[in-house]
């Protein structure tokens, strides 16, 4: 399954150290540039400004897609995540803003967020999921 991830996810498995488990568990994980800009921010905690730096082989960098006006009201990283995942008809999206959730949901994409990541890759043996 392919899937498009937010920051968000990213952004907070990176600072566990359980980034790994989206490789077994989606056949393609792809982020628009506007996601790995905003984990480059200064404000980034280093280690995920490090992670995203020497991002690991299954992570796909593509170009943002054309911007769209209707998702104006989130942060460009949630907008370019929806609108490349619809482009692509990517099978989910890797979302945890309650509002980038439902309006991605509102498009007939299929949400999943850090947690649910994590409750997935805990019931694949691939983590334990009170220590991550």
């Amino acid at each position: 399954m392919i899937v498009v991830a937010d920051t968000g996810p990213l952004h907070y498995l990176a600072l566990i150290g359980q980034s790994n488990v989206l490789a077994p568990l989606y056949t393609r994980v792809l982020v628009p540039t506007a996601v790995v800009e905003e984990m480059r921010q200064p404000a980034t905690p280093t280690v995920v400004r490090d992670w995203i730096s020497r991002p690991p082989d299954w992570l796909e960098v593509r170009p943002d897609p054309p911007s769209d006006p209707t998702l104006s009201r989130l942060d460009h990283g949630e907008s370019t995540a929806i609108s490349l995942a619809l482009s692509l008809g990517a099978g989910r999206v890797l979302i945890d803003d309650w509002d980038g959730r439902a309006e991605a949901v509102r498009r007939n994409l299929r949400v999943t967020g850090t947690l649910g990541v994590l409750v997935l890759a805990h019931r694949r043996g691939l983590l334990e999921f009170e220590t991550a």
